[in-house]
């Protein structure tokens, strides 16, 4: 039988390996959350990823805390360890819906977010963070992810041509969501429709984000008033994450829009919060012509 002292030296060093292998550096291991971490890990759990900065706490120069937040092959920890101080928080994979990211350099800030709470993690490293985003998402399609469960409605044999013309050749919506109370609330937004989704730009920090954070169901209404056509729309909303589509949905709603006359989206008038595309995956959909 091995001694319980030669047992917890190797799961600490296993800890600690899995760590680096994580991105993390010998020094943040040594910092109080670092050297906390292989206390609330279970023999049987594996790190897989993990993200070690700060999180403001408070405003001042002193009002950022050190955090880590970990995703194992069993949970994700969000922990924070100092002298007589500890705060963890447990997420399951099947609440998580979505990770932003925000890089400046070799650093980079990371939001998780989370049907229960949002966590974020700023000063890191972007190769820590890039890896843990990408497990995220792994994980998710795991579960029953709208991406892969949903039938994209390019390829439904419902959608028939003006439909799909329809939704292409428009790029404002009415976009619906649920708050957390219950009651709906309605915001006019710019979207563009490309492979089956519908993408929009919003800040994380907008009432619609939040909304969709906590509830994914979504509805979107787009009219023409010279055609007489509408297209309404129910859908659940995701948080995308693929870092090229990202930047072409960006490209194409913050730039300048060219309708009638120059016109910037509002979006890009907003001064507080990190850019955050959303994907929206129809769910059921209705085609209106009241021309005929």
């Amino acid at each position: 039988m091995i001694p319980l002292i030669a047992q917890t030296m190797t799961h600490t060093e296993r800890v600690r390996n899995e760590l680096k292998k994580s991105g993390i550096s010998s020094l943040a291991l040594l910092r109080f959350t670092g050297h906390y971490l292989p206390k609330v890990i279970h023999e049987n759990e594996h790190i897989e990823a993990a993200v070690f900065g700060r999180h403001k706490e408070s405003e001042g120069l002193f009002g950022y805390a050190e955090h880590i937040l970990v995703a194992t092959d069993k949970r994700i920890i969000y922990l924070n360890h100092r002298p007589d101080y500890t705060t963890m928080d447990e997420v399951a994979y099947d609440v998580v819906s979505g990770v932003n990211i925000s890089n400046a350099g070799v650093y980079a800030s990371l939001k998780l977010f989370t049907k229960v709470a949002n966590y974020t993690v700023s000063f890191a490293k972007l190769v820590c963070v890039k890896r843990f985003a990408t497990y995220i998402e792994k994980r998710r399609m795991g579960f029953e992810s709208t991406a892969e469960v949903a039938i994209s409605i390019a390829s439904r044999a419902e959608a028939d041509d003006a439909t799909l013309r329809f939704l292409r050749d428009h790029d404002i919506a009415v976009l619906s969501t649920i708050e957390r109370k219950g009651s709906i609330t309605g915001a006019v937004v710019f979207y563009v429709f490309n492979d089956g989704y519908i993408y929009i730009l919003t800040k994380d920090g907008t009432r619609k984000a939040r909304n969709m954070m906590a509830n994914q169901q979504t509805a979107l209404t787009v009219y023409d008033i010279e055609r007489l056509q509408t297209v309404q729309i129910q859908g659940l909303a995701e948080v995308e994450l693929d870092p090229v589509v990202k930047q072409s949905i960006y490209e194409r709603i913050a730039s300048p829009y060219n309708g009638a006359g120059k016109k910037t989206p509002p979006v890009a008038k907003i001064q507080n919060g990190s850019f955050i595309v959303f994907r929206i995956v129809p769910m059921q959909f209705s085609f209106s012509d009241f021309t005929h």
